[in-house]
């Protein structure tokens, strides 16, 4: 019975995260911020690491330990002294051998962070399902209500400055968000592959959208189709759901791009 309790809570988190994560992506896909994910997932690799040694909660201290991060790469971003791609390789590169040097020190390097690197959705807790439940309604809220904001921001942001709209205060929310929706990502899909949910649904979406509530739909529900489909030929096949859920992204990526280039040559 407690099997069939983690199942299902571990279904409704992936379920949730796919949704909120694919969400807000569309965003960093269209700021050309993608490569933010990858950084912070693999940053959030030594909160977990300190987390570990230092017997704290794995999933509150690395929540909190990767928006102290990602508010600091955006702010250095944001500078403009240093290009963007060179802070984000700068993040990624300290996260990882920090991680490497503490679970060195400690010797602590076992089962529990490997189920963090590669996901572990047979292992979430009841409060876990509850914090995602609550962070992806504050993202889908958030993202919702700023929706003309967001969208007038991300194609221009000089003129969006010009209609008085915060530009800097909601580059930071974005940034939070997808550092939150990371996090959430690490039972379903592991840090290693955290941000693929950010990442390749909106890719595929933009193959195939025509305006950018379009590519927002799609976004989310490719990202549905990949989880469930993922989730399903794992316990199919007996193989980590993680890499299934991210297979399935791929493979719908491929098929949009196949499907886009056929027309264009049935076209010409």
């Amino acid at each position: 019975m407690s099997d069939l309790i983690y199942f299902w809570q571990g279904i409704v988190s992936a379920i949730l995260v796919s949704v909120s994560a694919s969400f807000v992506g569309v965003y960093l896909t269209l700021r050309r911020l993608s490569m933010l994910g990858a950084s912070i997932s693999h940053f959030a690799f030594s909160g977990i690491a300190i987390a570990i040694v230092m017997d704290l909660d794995p999933f509150l201290f690395t929540l909190l330990y990767v928006l102290v991060a990602g508010l600091v790469t955006e702010y250095l971003i944001e500078d403009r002294r240093l290009p963007a791609d060179t802070v984000l390789s700068l993040i990624f590169s300290f996260g990882v051998a920090l991680s490497i040097v503490i679970l060195g020190l400690s010797g602590k390097l076992g089962t529990q962070i490997v189920s963090y690197l590669f996901g572990s959705l047979l292992t979430t807790s009841t409060n876990e399902v509850l914090y995602t439940l609550l962070a992806s309604l504050l993202t889908i809220a958030f993202l919702t209500f700023n929706y003309r904001r967001l969208m007038l921001m991300v194609f221009s942001e000089d003129i969006a400055k010009v209609h008085g709209i915060k530009v800097r205060i909601l580059n930071y929310m974005l940034v939070a968000l997808a550092c939150i929706n990371i996090v959430l990502s690490m039972k379903a899909l592991g840090l290693l592959l955290a941000t693929s949910f950010i990442s390749i649904p909106p890719l595929a979406a933009l193959m195939v959208a025509n305006a950018f509530l379009q590519t927002i739909v799609f976004s989310i529900l490719f990202s549905l189709i990949a989880t469930l489909l993922g989730i399903f030929t794992s316990f199919t096949l007996n193989v980590p759901p993680s890499g299934s859920i991210v297979m399935f992204m791929v493979g719908l990526f491929v098929l949009l791009v196949m499907f886009k280039f056929t027309s264009k040559v049935v076209r010409s």
